[in-house]
């Protein structure tokens, strides 16, 4: 639906992209070149903290939200970069 594929941002995956130990997430491990995702400049190895209201830790919160997104619904996603900068994207999921 988001175009990418992701899974739960673990200890070792934060030690090898050089996130906080503190960061929760699911982390981008791919991402399709034709999604609204990159073209807003969503890239590999960054990570999903929350979308809409809810904070995202795991695959499980991230299936939970996805499964209730529908195309012409809006959305937000909170994500943070390898750099450490926090991105904020808004948009309508396509049709």
């Amino acid at each position: 639906l988001l175009g990418v594929k992701a899974k739960t941002l673990t200890e070792e995956l934060k030690n090898e992209l050089g996130y906080d130990e503190k960061i929760r997430g699911v982390v981008i491990k791919e991402v399709d070149l034709k999604s609204i995702l990159s073209e807003r400049g969503v890239r590999r190895g960054d990570v999903i903290v929350q979308i809409n209201t809810k904070r995202i830790s795991s695959m499980k919160d991230y299936d939970d939200v996805i499964k209730d997104l529908a195309p012409g619904k809006s959305v937000m996603i909170m994500l943070k970069k390898p750099d450490g900068s926090t991105n904020i994207l808004s948009f309508e999921i396509e049709k």
